[in-house]
């Protein structure tokens, strides 16, 4: 039986305009008048009689959305539809839903799509432009709406032999290499044709893939290993200067290999190595952990928690997928931080810290300059922010600092950089070699056809076909099922139990299970798969997101699969260790794979490049080199309205920085929000109070690199340094990470002169610090056609850090003084690192007498662009009678602001002084700062908007009800007070929100939702109602329910709450005062369930209270201001009306509507708990600078009659003792003492 539905938000709800006007411009449409867009669901096997349940509770909102039988007529009408195998989120999670529902809904399969209506005049060119910029052929096609049956089930054929390859001539397997289109080189396939002669068989057709996708250079970095010969310098000064870090290399080389270096090949990745084995070999770099596994940089560090301190791992990661996010942004970017994430998280650590680091052309560049072949870079820029933000949001990793890079090289392919970090207890982490009998356990998401290939795709140049070649490659995020991973690896029993462990990245089973141990026997038929019809080679390197492989000894197999069950999760039995040296993989009983270990490992054929020259940069053309202007004001407001120094704030505005409830430096400080940080830093994720932090800074200018990668790559570190030191960190404790990004090298000289020269200035940099690189990735394909990506190389740098010494670099106050610690240049344009270290000394030192007040290194724009951003946040001004070499951009240098003096240092120059002007004073000359910030945050307002571009700006009034009356508080003197905290899939903060009602005296149970089967389901939902019973109060905590699926938040939640044993558990805790809250996402729950405005399980009507997408049409993350309307709730008894809080938002679904009617009964019965205001005189304001979703009325949150219910927005958990720093005057909103309170 199939159903069709068309589900389409009502006039009030939808975007049509924005949408419209969007398309209008970027496809040069004149003719169009209106776009509508709609829902489309194909349900099969849908019981008849419960349909009318499942459209109402799971495909459509009765408040927002109409429900249609046909598709409106429209002048044109495109229906686009995900390709079959790729991850459907809608689908898959109103699956979930319906199967919560009924049991009835077992079989029912849903697919999903969307049309889009468009109205005018549209001839066939302007249909040609909408479908071309509708349909990405990596991941959608034009839906056949004719089509109303499910695609035939094919079965998997079996796994062919290449019969004859054996015997192939050396002519004829050329042309057997070109056919097959492999990622190896040709010398490569002459070593396995060789092996199987030896073997005395022919391949199968996996073993080809297998042993492509093993040796590619993405899983081998075959690039980096190549043996280079012939390495010649320019006969200048600079090239003197090179061949004197060559010979300290060299030197290095001597002392850490001795008679082996004669033997030993030069190759890139022995020079981004060979500080840290010097280091190591010198006695230093003690606290690395040194291990077999190779998950992440794992380091010691010893972590303060209640005043008791012990050893934790601190690992830090960074990710690049380039190549998938070029070809379709959303996935690539996505899968990009979800692949970042896991490999900590395999080191068995909790990841709690990112940065994202992109490169993109001009992305305001016309769609009609795209290349052939190419997205627009509107299209890859705006694609990516949103897939790097949404997965991290639904997972719930906080990321601290979001920067873009633009230059034009970038058109050649975005760059998409992940760097996270991740801790857990030294005493939680076991590492023990696999032996005999020993198994491999799959955990997590089920195998599908995404990411086929991806490895040895990323490993290839892109070309004007890639984006109908590679529909496969890219692979599909589930962050909700990661979440859950995070969850399991937190649990110190199922991690202490791990002997070894491997993500699922590149290469799939074949890399992640294959590497685990010399020996494996693998059973592909056990693989978990999302559908039917996976061939053997697919299962064996499907790159399906969210998995894990774990080595455990046999006995541990029940226990392992029982801690996986209990967070939702499937553990499956796929593979055992065996004694013997072979990779050995079986499908229904054919053994498709047997390659020996020595040879898998061989990583191919041994690769050589004859000639290394690093070209001599062009002086004139120097970045470096920057004339001094008389006029500051018009360089300055010049320089801003540049791309490389826009504002960012509306790309990152997008991205959670407040989940986990440790950020101590908000990624844009100030009271404005508008000083961008040095780096991203937060508190560990201890259970208990600490004062540990970490660091995560980078240092890149693509530029500098274009110009120099010599430069690029020592500046990269000291950038990267410079930006640590600012947060307060120690330099001499620091540990980096090198991303490198380069275009496809081939046989040029030239070419391989540019990453060797960076890895040069990298080495220049870190052997002067004493420090070392102890990881990186590289991505070595940057290139299309004759266009090639800036030679790149980004320098990550971590440390742990106290947060009180922590340091911003907004200015504070007025009256404080202004200093310029500056850092010579020698001749070449590169810092005195012997000044530099010193000055970093220096630094650390006043931080700890408390007399530095900001901190901003000096970089490109100078220290004028220094002066700008560190005014910004607070508007406070500055005086300077006299400066010099505003617009040089001298790396190493600081800019100072002080409340007293700073002593004496070599270089330390005094500038001025801060002000209350509102202006930079210089020089005689001046400039209102919101003049300048107008300039900066113009330049992306048309691809990163801030605030919507239509807002009201009225003030509406506190809606303090006149006769409410404050209940008196229920005294049960229950000494600690039960919160029942349900876990759904989705949900991200429950951890924040345990934590906070622990450190108020809750006794919080958690109880995980699980839905692998009808059985786990009704198990949890009696467990849920049996906690439930024996809790006085109900938190629903924030995420993003089921990925907020299908088109709404908050819905499998709602259906959860409206199950009649949880409804009648609700009902009877309110029946003896028992409290509810619900934040977020739990507030969208409340709402759709009717407990909010209304105190019971209801279905919502149209006109009732709502929560639909805020009206910039994106995610939103920042802090806001709200005030108290009314108190007489018992979670508000300890507030009083008008009192203002400081509170962490992070949303898309949170603007508040309700009909007129419904809105007045809520103020009548003074049922509006918060409404967001204006931060200086606390008015409710409806400015998106203060109201951030454009909620009616300016409503944050609302209660029921009773007051026992509270739902709000705003994340009154994510703030602890020394959070958001750089935020001035953080008022926290702690009402969860006032639930714990009303039971004492």
């Amino acid at each position: 039986m199939h159903q069709r539905l068309y589900i389409e938000k009502r006039p009030e709800f939808a975007d049509d305009y924005a949408l419209t006007e969007r398309l209008k411009t970027r496809l040069d449409l004149t003719g169009l008048q209106r776009v509508r867009r709609l829902a489309v669901y194909d349900l099969y096997d849908c019981p008849e009689a419960l349909l009318a349940a499942a459209i109402s509770r799971v495909f459509s909102d009765p408040v927002s959305d109409e429900v249609r039988d046909a598709l409106p007529k429209a002048d044109f009408t495109l229906v686009i539809e995900p390709l079959p195998g790729q991850f459907d989120q809608r689908a898959d999670s109103a699956m979930q839903c319906l199967r919560l529902l009924d049991d009835a809904f077992a079989p029912t399969v849903v697919t999903s799509a969307q049309a889009w209506l468009f109205e005018g005049t549209l001839d066939e060119a302007a249909r040609a432009k909408l479908r071309q910029h509708l349909i990405n052929p990596i991941d959608s096609r034009e839906k056949n709406l004719a089509e109303t049956a499910l695609p035939p089930h094919h079965p998997a054929a079996p796994v062919p032999r290449y019969d004859g390859f054996t015997a192939l001539d050396e002519a004829a397997l050329a042309a057997w290499h070109a056919a097959q289109g492999l990622a190896m080189t040709l010398a490569d396939l002459q070593l396995v044709q060789k092996y199987f002669r030896a073997e005395q068989r022919e391949p199968s057709e996996t073993e080809i893939r297998v042993l492509d996708t093993y040796w590619s250079d993405h899983c081998r970095h075959t690039t980096f290993a190549t043996a280079l010969h012939d390495i010649a310098f320019p006969q200048t000064d600079f090239g003197a200067a090179l061949a004197a870090d060559f010979a300290d290399y060299e030197a290095q080389r001597q002392a850490v290999y001795g008679a082996r270096a004669a033997v030993r090949p030069y190759t890139l990745m022995d020079l981004a190595t060979i500080d840290a084995k010097y280091q190591r070999a010198q006695g230093n770099l003690q606290d690395v952990e040194i291990s077999a596994e190779v998950n992440a940089c794992s380091v010691y560090i010893d972590v303060d928690e209640d005043g008791k301190t012990r050893p934790w791992l601190l690992q830090f990661k960074n990710e690049t997928h380039n190549h998938p996010t070029e070809i379709e942004p959303y996935g690539g970017a996505a899968t990009c931080i979800g692949g970042a994430i896991r490999d900590p998280l395999s080191g068995r650590a909790y990841v709690y810290q990112a940065m994202r680091i992109s490169g993109s052309a001009d992305p305001r560049e016309p769609y009609a300059a795209t290349l052939p072949g190419k997205l627009p870079q509107a299209v890859i820029a705006e694609g990516a922010a949103a897939g790097a933000s949404s997965y991290g949001n639904q997972i719930g990793l906080a990321t601290g600092q979001i920067v873009e890079y633009y230059h034009e090289g970038f058109k050649a392919k975005h760059m998409e950089v992940g760097a996270v970090v991740a801790a857990v207890p030294a005493e939680n982490v076991r590492r023990e070699e696999p032996a005999a009998g020993d198994l491999v356990l799959l955990i997590g998401g089920a195998t599908g056809r995404d990411g086929c290939g991806g490895a040895t795709g990323s490993s290839r140049a892109q070309h004007g076909g890639s984006l109908q070649e590679s529909a496969a490659e890219v692979q599909k995020g589930n962050p909700p099922e990661e979440r859950k991973l995070q969850r399991l690896f937190r649990n110190p029993e199922f991690s202490r139990r791990i002997k070894r462990c491997n993500d699922f990245g590149a290469g799939g089973v074949a890399v992640a299970i294959g590497e685990l141990a010399d020996g494996l026997d693998i059973n592909l038929d056990a693989v978990p798969v999302k559908y039917q019809g996976l061939s053997g080679t697919e299962l064996a390197i499907s790159e399906s997101q969210e998995r894990m492989a774990v080595v455990i000894a046999a006995e541990d197999h029940a226990a392992m699969q029982a801690l996986a069950a209990a967070e939702n999760l499937t553990a499956s039995h796929v593979a055992t260790v065996t004694a013997d040296a072979t990779l050995t993989m079986h499908w229904q009983g054919d053994t498709i794979v047997r390659l020996k270990r020595d040879f898998l490992d061989s990583n191919g054929a041994a690769n050589a490049q004859h000639g290394v020259r690093i070209a001599e940069p062009d002086d004139s053309a120097s970045p470096l080199t920057v004339a001094s202007e008389k006029n500051w004001v018009d360089a300055l407001k010049a320089q801003l309205a540049t791309l490389a120094h826009a504002d960012q704030k509306g790309l990152g505005d997008r991205f959670d920085h407040s989940v986990g409830a440790a950020c101590v430096l908000v990624p844009y400080g100030g009271r404005y929000q508008r000083t961008p940080v040095e780096a991203s830093v937060y508190q560990l994720p201890t259970e208990g109070r600490t004062h540990t932090a970490s660091i995560l800074a980078h240092g890149y200018n693509p530029a500098v690199s274009a110009w120099s990668p010599y430069h690029g790559g020592l500046l990269a570190v000291v950038d990267a340094t410079a930006r640590l030191v600012a947060c307060g960190g120690n330099a001499e404790t620091a540990h980096y990470s090198l991303q490198e990004y380069y275009r496809r090298m081939g046989a040029e000289a030239d070419n391989w002169g540019q990453p060797y020269a960076a890895l040069l200035g990298a080495h220049h940099a870190l052997a002067a610090l004493g420090r070392a690189a102890i990881g990186g990735k590289d991505s070595m394909s940057g290139s299309y056609h004759n266009l090639h990506v800036p030679p790149t190389l980004i320098a990550f740098a971590v440390a742990a850090v106290d947060v009180r010494r922590v340091i911003s670099p907004e200015y504070k106050d007025k009256g404080h003084q202004l200093y310029w610690l500056r850092c010579p240049q020698d001749a070449l344009g590169r810092p005195d690192l012997k000044a530099f270290a010193a000055n970093n000394r220096f630094l650390f030192e006043a931080i700890g007498e408390g007399n530095v007040k900001s901190i901003r290194a000096v970089r490109h724009g100078g220290i004028l662009q220094a002066l700008y951003e560190s005014a910004i946040g607070n508007g406070i001004g500055v005086h300077i009678d006299q400066l010099e070499d505003g617009f040089a951009p001298e790396y190493g240098g600081y800019l100072i602001s002080s409340d007293g003096g700073l002593g004496i240092a070599d270089n330390l120059q005094h500038l001025g002084f801060t002000t209350d002007s509102g202006k930079l004073e210089i020089n005689g000359q001046s400039a209102a700062i919101k003049d300048l910030y107008a300039i900066a945050s113009a330049t992306l307002a048309s691809v990163y908007p801030l605030y919507e571009s239509v807002g009201e700006a009225t003030r509406v009034p506190l809606a303090t009800a006149k006769d409410a009356q404050r209940r008196p508080r229920t005294v049960s003197g229950i000494a600690t007070p039960r919160v029942c905290l349900p876990v759904f899939p989705g949900t991200n903060s429950e951890l924040d929100t345990a934590r906070a009602f622990r450190k108020n005296g809750g006794d919080v149970i958690e109880t995980v939702i699980c839905n692998q089967n009808r059985d786990a389901l009704n198990a949890s939902l009696q467990a849920f109602a049996d906690h439930l019973a024996n809790s006085q109060i109900l938190v629903l905590a924030g995420g993003f329910s089921a990925g907020d699926e299908p088109d709404g938040s908050g819905k499998y939640m709602a259906n959860v709450l409206a199950n009649p044993r949880i409804a009648d558990a609700i009902a009877a805790l309110l029946a003896r005062d028992g409290l509810i809250l619900g934040i977020c996402n739990g507030f969208q729950a409340l709402i759709k369930s009717g407990l909010l405005p209304g105190g019971k399980i209801a279905a919502p009507v149209p006109g009732d209270a709502t929560l639909t997408h805020n009206r910039i049409g994106r995610h939103i993350a920042r802090v806001a201001t709200t005030v108290v309307a009314n108190n007489h709730s018992p979670w508000l008894a300890d507030f009083q009306i008008g009192e203002a809080h400081s509170v962490n938002f992070s949303h898309g679904e949170g603007r508040f509507t309700a009909a007129d009617a419904v809105l007045k009964t809520l103020i009548k019965n003074g049922q509006i708990a918060f409404q967001y205001a204006a931060p200086g005189d606390l008015a409710p304001s409806m400015s998106p600078k203060h109201n951030p979703n454009g909620s009616l009325y300016a409503v944050e949150g609302i209660t029921s009659p009773c007051g026992r219910i509270l739902g709000k927005m705003g994340h009154s958990e994510r703030h602890q003792h020394h959070g958001q720093q750089n935020y001035p005057d953080f008022r926290a909103q702690n009402l969860f003492a006032a639930g714990i309170k009303a039971f004492k």
